[in-house]
C-alpha cells in the first residue's frame, strides 16, 4: 500500500484495517446501494441550498448508508442554530 498523507497508508488518517477484506463484507445481490446513497446526496444537496438561502449557516448534513440498502439524511445543529430554524419554521408555519 502507497504510504498516505499521514504516514500509515490512509489518506485521511481514518483508513481502514490493513487485514481487512472487501470481499468479508455483507453485501446483498440485488440491492441498489449506491443509488439510494446517491438520492440522499441530493436531498442533503438541496437542504444545504435551502439553509444557505434562508441565512442558517453552522448545520452538518450528513448521508449515512444502511446495510439494507437505504440511506438517510442526518441533520446535525448546535443549540443556537436548531433555535433558529425552528423560529423560521414556526413562521412559515403561521403564514400558510
Amino acid at each position: 500500500m502507497d504510504e498516505g498523507a499521514d504516514g500509515t497508508g490512509h489518506l485521511d488518517g481514518c483508513g481502514v484495517a490493513e487485514d481487512w477484506d472487501p470481499g468479508s463484507s455483507l453485501w446483498v445481490a440485488g440491492v441498489d446501494y449506491l443509488g439510494a446513497w446517491r438520492a440522499a446526496a441530493a436531498a442533503a444537496d438541496e437542504l444545504n441550498v435551502v439553509l444557505a438561502e434562508l441565512g442558517i449557516n453552522g448545520a452538518r448534513v450528513v448521508v449515512v448508508s444502511g446495510a439494507d440498502g437505504c440511506a438517510t439524511v442526518d441533520v446535525r445543529l448546535p443549540v443556537a442554530v436548531a433555535r433558529m430554524v425552528a423560529s423560521r419554521l414556526r413562521r412559515v408555519s403561521r403564514a400558510a
